[in-house]
């Protein structure tokens, strides 16, 4: 291929010197390389000649017919006039074929399986792997799942010839050729066909036979707007190595959970599941003993306004339950009582109010209004019930002076 075109800087440029550190963009006055389209991504490979080499790292292309290269100098300089040879990176090229191949044969899979108005609403294509984006207004049932991807590795295993030709508009459409709705078409169109099964208008790169994808898993299948949906796959050596990737992670979990083979994993599971579950129960036994060990210090140092106890301190060692637990006993056993409690969790303040529900109606006491002046005092926000409310906090040098903020509404309310 000759060179026709440089670009250097977003400048046309009529020669490259060597050692050029930037990309550059090359027009040739022909060229192998697919330029991104049709959500196919462009190809990549080489420019060689004497002397020089280019690494051609994407192919964009323009206007429908101008393909500009986007290149690196490895050796020598380029300039306009040059000769070169153009070679496409093969294997990549191939990955490429076998996902745009597949993404034909998903599209077909999903009309089988879910109807004929799950039609394209874009798509994209990489070296083995495709995105797929289609009209449906719910997510996709496990087994509707996994008759599609059923339907596509039976198409695939029956080694269907794939062909492509040029024909008028009309008769493509007559043949049955599925179009992108709200798509401009030329008056001739490129038509794929796979077997019996799949006719599309595309001008992508494909396989020559449906057997050549090897194989195609789906890995997701999620929503991306309203009424829309995606599917992900993987083929060839990439669906291969994620079944083999399922497979060590099997074989890890028996050997982690010590079950013969794969299909005693729920049995270990759930008995494990129970054990934790019964474990927890103990944990909060011994949990809401020791709180509840604890309540007599707490009250014994608390300060008494107007007949009522004011319980406002640190408790070490907490959790948020903890916390709960320490204020719903408290109010239980002491009251009229009115709390405020702090303790460090995961690195931050956490923070309890609560009084006596008598004490809301009869004293005006409010647990969300001190709560949240505790909160204030040491970085932080939160509320709740005038009997009982929760905050955070950051700043856990300031734990005391949060404690005596909430103390000091008590007071206030009290008196």
């Amino acid at each position: 291929a000759k060179v026709v075109g440089l670009i250097v800087d977003k400048e046309q440029a009529d020669s490259v010197p060597a050692g050029y550190p930037g990309p550059v963009g090359i027009v040739l006055d022909k060229t192998p390389f697919y330029g991104e389209s049709g959500g196919q991504v462009g190809d990549t490979g080489r420019l060689t000649a004497d002397g020089l080499e280019v690494e051609v790292t994407d192919c964009q292309k323009h206007n429908q017919t101008l393909f500009v290269l986007q290149g690196k100098l490895i050796q020598g300089g380029l300039s306009v006039g040059d000769t070169v040879t153009a070679q496409v990176d093969g294997d990549r090229r191939a990955g490429i074929r076998r996902a745009h191949s597949a993404t034909h044969i998903l599209h077909h899979a999903l009309h089988e399986t879910i109807g004929d108005k799950a039609t394209q609403r874009g798509s994209k294509v990489e070296g083995d792997a495709l995105r797929f984006d289609f009209a449906h207004k719910q997510s996709m049932t496990p087994d509707e799942i996994r008759q599609v991807e059923d339907i596509i590795n039976q198409q695939i295993a029956s080694g269907s010839d794939v062909n492509t030709e040029l024909l008028p508009i009309e008769e493509a459409r007559s043949r049955g050729a599925m179009a992108l709705f709200g798509e401009k078409y030329p008056d001739e169109v490129r038509v794929v066909t796979m077997g019996d099964f799949s006719v599309e208008l595309c001008g992508g790169t494909h396989v020559s036979n449906t057997g050549q994808i090897g194989l195609c898993r789906i890995t997701s299948e999620e929503p991306v707007a309203k009424g829309v949906r995606r599917i992900t796959a993987v083929t060839g050596p990439r669906a291969l190595q994620k079944g083999r990737e399922a497979d060590e992670l099997l074989l890890q979990l028996q050997r982690m959970l010590k079950a013969n083979q794969a299909v005693d994993l729920p049995k270990r599971v759930e008995a494990l599941l129970d054990q934790l579950k019964e474990l927890k129960g103990q944990l909060a036994e011994m949990s809401s003993a020791s709180v509840s060990e604890g309540l007599d210090s707490l009250v014994a140092s608390a300060e008494e306004v107007d007949g009522v106890k004011i319980v406002a301190q640190q408790v070490d060692n907490a959790t948020r339950e903890s916390l709960r637990d320490y204020a719903d006993q408290l109010r239980d056993k002491h009251s009229p009582i009115s709390v405020i409690l702090a303790g460090e969790v995961d690195g931050k303040v956490a923070l309890i109010a609560a009084v006596s529900k008598s004490l809301v109606k009869e004293k005006g006491l409010n647990a969300g209004q001190a709560v949240k002046a505790a909160a204030q005092a040491a970085g932080g926000g939160g509320g709740g019930r005038p009997d009982i409310a929760e905050a955070g906090a950051r700043q856990l040098d300031k734990v005391s002076d949060a404690i005596a903020a909430g103390a000091a509404v008590y007071r206030e309310q009290l008196s």
